[in-house]
């Protein structure tokens, strides 16, 4: 009987094997500035909704930065929506982000959160983002990364 192969953590997490670990841990990066963390960009309500947000800002700032761009800083807002579980607005005429709504019919805050960081990113600190219409397999910043990402399992 063949050995089974050994488990590979999920990429993307850093050194966490579980992304659970992840949302709880307090790490980050000693060596990022504060000022390009996405924890300061991204400013959670005080109460348990943002306990949950903040949590997932940890998990982000330990594997990501903003780079020297000036970015913004936005709010992170609880709705009610029943229709999208979260969303990124944006001014329609700059494209500039505005806030992160998540709705609190969510049960999965943290995993809305990140995917909706996505977006923010894409907008406030990656040039040519053509509100959030980007060209993904011509882009020349991009087109690289959505071809790793294919080619991999």
């Amino acid at each position: 009987m063949g050995r089974r192969p050994a488990r590979r953590k999920p990429p993307g997490l850093g050194h966490f094997a579980r992304l659970k670990d992840a949302l709880n841990s307090s790490t980050t990066p000693e060596n990022v500035p504060a000022a390009r963390k996405l924890s300061k960009l991204l400013v959670a309500p005080g109460d348990a909704f943002g306990k949950k947000v903040r949590s997932a800002l940890r998990v982000i700032d330990s594997i990501h930065h903003v780079g020297d761009q000036t970015i913004r800083r936005i709010e992170v807002v609880e709705t009610n929506d029943r229709q999208s579980l979260g969303n990124l607005v944006y001014h329609p005429g700059t494209g500039e982000p505005l806030r992160l709504e998540i709705s609190r019919r969510n049960e999965q805050v943290e995993f809305t959160l990140l995917h909706e960081v996505g977006h923010f990113l894409e907008l406030a600190a990656i040039p040519r983002a053509d509100f959030g219409h980007r060209h993904w397999k011509t882009d020349p910043l991009l087109g690289r990364i959505l071809g790793v990402a294919h080619s991999s399992a």
